[in-house]
């Protein structure tokens, strides 16, 4: 048997603008109203950011690094000038290598620092990634069924186990097993995350909490989407039940509903 697949059958890979997938197993908890990002390759608005925060195209010329004029704590004339961390995989090299080139129109000078992934992604405080020495990190996270909110809530930021605030209460509670390697914290983030994973499915609110959550994170952004990976598999041109969940970590996730033939 011979199979032929095209790219423009295939697709490239979906930019996310949202940590819900677009093709989530509960399409009712993706939120698209008015408040919902979209992201378009805009360098001239990227500047015009950076201009306002005191990163100054100095000599006109955007393929060269932005200087820091009058930013606190940050001397005058400093470069913008950056590390991006990510692992060898050949994957995360292209998409990598192609953000790094994105970045320049902008005025920003990535470097790419990468290694195996088990040195990349080691716990801290060794890791760069989960030991938080970093300036821009790039990996993938698996989609579950329990809800992504809670990556970026305040008790998972890794760090010293043994640090504690001012009442005695662990600063890190999940020490450098943490993942929210940026270190984002937010009160109200946490409380719209506890609040949407403190409901069931049926339950009253269910859908507004998790729409709440996706709106917090939209405005505080602890992170950016970047795309979801392409899954592809073959099946027989008869079989019916055959369906991809990107939330399951198989394709045979749903094995008793799959049939062939008379069967659908």
């Amino acid at each position: 048997m011979k199979i032929l697949l095209l790219e423009d059958d295939i697709g490239l890979a979906d930019i996310m603008s949202e940590y819900l997938e677009d093709n989530h197993f509960e399409l009712d908890l993706v939120y698209d109203g008015e408040e919902a990002l979209s992201y378009a390759y805009d360098p001239s608005a990227g500047g015009a950011l950076l201009q306002e925060a005191g990163w100054i195209d100095h000599d006109l010329d955007p393929q060269t690094p932005r200087q820091a004029i009058g930013i606190q704590g940050i001397v005058d004339g400093t470069p913008l000038v950056v590390t991006y961390t990510t692992s060898a995989a050949e994957q995360r090299q292209a998409s990598g290598s192609f953000l790094v080139e994105s970045l320049v129109e902008c005025g920003i000078q990535a470097e790419m620092n990468t290694g195996p992934a088990e040195m990349v992604y080691a716990p801290g405080p060794e890791g760069p990634v989960f030991g938080r020495r970093f300036d821009l990190a790039q990996f993938a996270w698996s989609a579950s069924y329990e809800q992504a909110c809670l990556l970026w809530t305040s008790h998972q930021v890794p760090g010293d186990p043994n640090l504690e605030d001012e009442n005695g209460d662990a600063i890190f509670p999940y020490g450098w097993g943490g993942v929210n390697a940026g270190g984002f914290r937010d009160n109200g983030y946490d409380r719209a995350c506890e609040a949407a994973l403190g409901t069931l499915p049926g339950q009253e609110g269910y859908v507004e909490n998790h729409h709440a959550v996706q709106m917090a994170f939209n405005n505080l952004l602890p992170v950016i989407p970047l795309f979801q990976q392409v899954n592809l598999a073959l099946s027989r041109s008869d079989m019916c039940g055959f369906d991809f969940d990107p939330s399951s970590f198989s394709e045979f996730w749903n094995i008793e509903n799959f049939d062939h033939g008379p069967g659908c």
